[in-house]
């Protein structure tokens, strides 16, 4: 019986810390605050209606299809995951729009945003890769779009070179964004190079000093301590100074 109590009270623990973990996690830059709709299904309802019948008035209007594709994925990202009906709006609506694709690039990238993210939520690497691929051919330059390759290719496939060059891509249009500097400084130590993913991070600080212990005390303090663990130490080298004589 002692045994089992012993046990549950690890198990407990565990769960706690497991708990824990995952609030802090969350508490690094935290999402900004959203309509009531999108926590509310009775509000989401409501404003869905209120959409589809000034839909049903102009049902060729690609801005209200717009809106309402928009509206869907908020709500859908943030409590259902059903994201079949907006990917599929998306879809149609990306077709007209690419009839005119240098009147309509603004348009076009957010919904390659949003396709891609949707193709990334049910695991689709290579289909999310290819949906901001796709928005890049509007506008090649967008700091976005090459950054969620970039994570894609870092967080969920553990290609580190392939996300250090999109990273790379990236240049300084992204300098004040702290994400951009965490994700890449998580890049840039996997790959081993930690001085470097110690003066990302140490951005990322400066940037966002609400979050700061957060990340000294996670991702920062792996990468002080392969630091050191790589720096010789003067007392084990055969070059160290000679103590000084009385």
């Amino acid at each position: 019986m002692k045994k089992i109590i012993n046990h549950l009270l690890v198990l407990v623990l565990l769960i706690g810390v497991g708990a824990g973990l995952g609030v802090l996690a969350r508490q690094v830059w935290p999402q900004n605050p959203q309509p009531n709709w999108v926590r509310n299904a009775d509000e989401f309802r409501a404003a869905r209606a209120k959409v589809e019948k000034r839909l049903s008035k102009n049902p060729a209007d690609l801005d209200i299809k717009i809106e309402l594709a928009d509206l869907l994925y908020d709500f859908y990202n943030y409590n259902e995951r059903r994201l079949e009906e907006p990917d599929e709006m998306y879809a149609e609506i990306a077709a007209e729009l690419e009839k005119n694709p240098a009147e309509n690039s603004n348009k076009l990238v957010k919904i390659q945003l949003h396709r891609g993210n949707i193709a990334r939520e049910h695991k689709d690497y290579s289909g999310s890769i290819a949906a901001f691929e796709k928005g890049l051919e509007f506008e090649p330059d967008n700091a976005d779009l090459r950054y969620n390759v970039a994570y894609v290719f870092m967080n969920d496939l553990q290609k580190y070179e392939e996300a250090n060059q999109w990273f790379q891509k990236i240049g300084d249009k992204m300098a004040t964004d702290p994400h951009f500097h965490y994700n890449y400084g998580r890049t840039l130590y996997n790959l081993g190079d930690y001085t470097a993913a110690k003066a990302e991070l140490e951005k990322t600080m400066e940037l966002d000093p609400k979050n700061a212990a957060v990340v000294r005390g996670d991702l920062y303090k792996k990468v002080t301590d392969a630091l050191e663990k790589a720096t010789p130490k003067a007392e084990n080298s055969e070059d160290a100074p000679a103590p000084a004589s009385e």
